[in-house]
């Protein structure tokens, strides 16, 4: 619950009215499937393991096949669905996602952790430099992929105490003192605040992306070791 009149903070961008419902098309042809190998030695690698049409589901939405992964450390394993979404979220309230999956164990390269999850993420780039306030994913709400088999998700913009970015500050911070904006990716001082980093993102978004990995690193990604072909269905995204 935000106290405090943190809810506030976005009043001047949500608006107090609400906007109308935009349905992201799923149609694959601007979509994405990212996925990193990883390897003993370091060298991991992201590429593009799936793209355009051959994501579009015939019954609707966005699906792909979860890569065959050990449950270890090693192996390729889906950390993004990607869908493009160019345009600023400024006067929206909501974000909301359904989906489901096959009903296999999926791993996240932890031998401690064995919860596997996919969250709604928005990025306001996609190559190039960036910063802690380029990235942000909605928690607690996420798909629980080893406890379930559909889920849905409804990601308020004004909910900012949920709302965390790459070095894991909330967007309802807003102090700028040093502590609060030396960027853990960069070692760089920022001149903003994770509250005005997140305004920022949603006047600019790039994407609207679901990602996923584990309980405490979000972008961890998704393997699993069936031998039975297992895929993720994304059946519905919108903002309004």
């Amino acid at each position: 619950m935000m106290m405090g009149g943190v809810g506030m903070l976005l009043a001047d961008s949500a608006g107090a009215g609400a906007a109308p419902e935009s349905t992201i098309t799923l149609d694959g042809l601007h979509s994405q499937v990212l996925a990193v190998t990883y390897s003993p030695s370091g060298n991991d690698s992201m590429s593009v393991m799936e793209s355009g049409p051959s994501l579009a589901n015939p019954a609707g939405g966005l699906t792909f096949q979860v890569p065959e992964s050990d449950a270890g450390l090693t192996g390729t394993h889906a950390v993004y669905l990607t869908t493009a979404y160019t345009g600023p979220l400024s006067t929206s309230n909501v974000i909301s996602a359904a989906a489901n999956w096959a009903a296999v164990t999926y791993n996240t390269r932890s031998t401690t952790d064995s919860a596997a999850y996919g969250r709604l993420e928005i990025q306001d780039v996609t190559s190039g430099n960036y910063n802690m306030n380029d990235y942000w994913w909605y928690d607690p709400q996420r798909f629980d992929l080893n406890n379930s088999t559909s889920g849905s998700i409804s990601a308020p913009l004004n909910d900012l105490s949920n709302w965390s970015n790459i070095c894991g500050l909330t967007a309802d911070v807003v102090s700028t003192a040093t502590k609060y904006v030396t960027d853990c990716m960069t070692g760089k001082t920022l001149t903003e605040s994770p509250n005005q980093g997140f305004r920022a993102a949603l006047a600019n978004v790039r994407e609207v992306n679901i990602s996923f990995g584990r309980t405490s690193a979000f972008a961890s990604g998704i393997a699993t070791t069936s031998t039975t072909p297992a895929y993720f269905n994304l059946t519905a995204l919108a903002v309004n």
